[in-house]
């Protein structure tokens, strides 16, 4: 491993990315087994309470997740099978389906808070609250950089 040459340290931490999602995906699925959910199902759950709890829009799920709206609305048709959340219409506009959170997501966010208190010491352990901080606004810069990349960057080009 050459950490003086940029190219080779990109492309180490691009694929470092995958293997920690992978990694983190495993784990959490063994966990939420117990409560009938997947990793991606628990996800809109937590989207849906990062936009403020609100009966939420596919579409502005679909944003915070990153993934398309179709993807949302299946996770979401199978979270509203197991009892988590309701698909309602929007008063206003009967096009817009919202989610509507219900008593059980309380439920499972009270039985997780402890194992996620566990999961987030163990995993972040090695690191002090500068380095923390640190890490917290480099995630924010890649993520802001991904909203500028779309799949025709890849695209084959003629000079």
């Amino acid at each position: 491993m050459n950490r003086n040459d940029p190219f080779y340290t990109q492309k180490y931490i691009f694929g470092n990315l995958f293997y920690l999602s992978n990694k983190l995906q495993t784990i959490m699925d063994q966990k939420l087994k117990a409560f009938d959910i997947t990793t991606k199902q628990w996800f809109l759950l937590a989207s849906i309470e990062k936009l403020g709890g609100l009966p939420a829009t596919i579409d502005e799920i679909s944003e915070t997740m990153g993934c398309s709206h179709q993807n949302v609305k299946k996770l979401a048709l199978k979270l509203e099978q197991k009892g988590f959340v309701q698909i309602v219409k929007d008063q206003k506009d009967k096009r817009v389906s919202r989610i509507l959170v219900l008593e059980k997501v309380n439920l499972l966010r009270q039985n997780l808070n402890e194992s996620a208190g566990q999961l987030f010491n163990t995993l972040f352990r090695e690191l002090d609250k500068d380095q923390l901080i640190s890490l917290f606004e480099q995630i924010n810069r890649i993520s802001a950089a991904l909203e500028g990349i779309t799949p025709d960057l890849f695209a084959d080009r003629e000079e």
